[in-house]
């Protein structure tokens, strides 16, 4: 058996729960078992999908870059917040949404920095480390320069999340449009419709989930 940890917030607790990510990793690899860690108020359910009660805890409860990247320097670190982490034989990392609003060229350098430090760390774990884009912001929430830089750096970490046992799930450009004045931006198929944020609709966490699996299924 093989065994994945999902670590996420909400959009990633969307894409369990309505994307189906769980049922859709078992039908395509039957061997590979995923277990999930959302807020540490929520924690760790099992490859069933069962709470365990207990979280690790995530420092800080976070997963914006910054975050996953204190995540990846324990578990090489061997703190002992991360020893539970360090059972698993994939990491599945995302952050969520408010990442994709980056209003500065300065921000979008400095995420691809942080990102690239996050690499040098997974490169050197012993699990393989499949990282997940940020989803895209809803229209109205993102100026269109802001957008295009999500753009951009998703598509960055394309070319530069490579190497042995390192995964890539791109579901920003799964999730949106990719011409006219709402580049860069969630589908308005793929978004819920109240409240009008940029959480996900069944749709929308479907197809993130159907993403996920091959960039799953590479590294196993």
């Amino acid at each position: 058996m093989t065994t994945a940890l999902f670590i996420h917030h909400s959009v990633g607790g969307q894409i369990i729960a309505q994307g189906g990510l769980r049922q859709k990793l078992s039908q395509a690899m039957s061997s590979l078992e995923l277990w999930d860690h959302h807020y540490n108020e929520v924690g760790l359910c099992d490859g069933g999908g069962s709470s365990l009660g207990t979280s690790f805890p995530i420092p800080g409860d976070n997963t914006d870059p910054g975050g996953l990247l204190a995540i990846l320097a324990g578990i090489e670190g061997g703190e002992p917040w991360a020893a539970r982490a360090r059972t698993f034989d994939v990491l599945i990392l995302k952050s969520c949404f408010p990442n994709n609003a980056i209003r500065t060229g300065a921000a979008a350098q400095s995420l691809k920095e942080t990102y690239q430090q996050m690499r040098e760390v997974a490169v050197a774990l012993p699990q393989a480390v499949v990282l997940v884009s940020s989803p895209p912001l809803v229209f109205e929430a993102t100026a269109p320069d802001q957008a295009a830089r999500a753009t951009d750096v998703a598509a960055w970490l394309g070319a530069h999340w490579t190497g042995p046992r390192l995964g890539y799930a791109n579901i920003f450009d799964t999730l949106t449009y990719h011409s006219g004045p709402a580049r860069g931006t969630l589908r308005l198929g793929y978004r819920r419709m109240r409240p009008r944020d940029s959480h996900l609709g069944m749709a929308g966490a479907q197809a993130a989930a159907s993403a996920i699996v091959p960039a799953v299924r590479a590294v196993v």
